[in-house]
């Protein structure tokens, strides 16, 4: 999915990540949202350029301030 957030009101927001959580097995989101992917996937790859520049838990790569300053987030 690219982007799947853009545009929704806050009530289709919250549907789509209950939607979305209660999926199982893969799926691949690219987006700037970074609430919406905390809320939504338990692993993040962190491209800049596109290279990676960060692989693991959600929590860790998005809680990370300055990894995510550097590379424009």
């Amino acid at each position: 999915m690219d982007e799947p957030s853009i545009a929704l009101d806050p009530r289709n927001r919250k549907n789509l990540i209950k939607v979305l959580t209660g999926i199982g097995g893969l799926k691949i989101i690219a987006s700037h949202d970074l609430d919406f992917v905390r809320n939504t996937c338990e692993r993040t790859i962190l491209l800049d350029e596109g290279t990676i520049v960060a692989d693991g838990r959600t929590e860790d790569v998005l809680g990370d301030e300055k990894l995510l300053e550097e590379h424009g987030l």
